[in-house]
């Protein structure tokens, strides 16, 4: 666990949880393209940005 609130908990991305979270980074074109310079993200670079993350 990461997190814990009264209302929710933020934990760490599961392997179960990966393609899910690929779809909110995808499904916001206007932000990956402003934030990121890119229009789409890969689960390559999700894991590897958990992975930097945890370092």
């Amino acid at each position: 666990m990461i997190l814990k609130t009264k209302k929710f908990v933020i934990g760490e991305m599961l392997e179960e949880d990966i393609n899910g979270v690929l779809d909110v980074y995808n499904s916001n074109q206007d932000f990956l393209l402003s934030h990121m310079d890119r229009s789409e993200i890969s689960i390559e670079w999700l894991k590897k940005e958990q992975e930097e993350m945890k370092d």
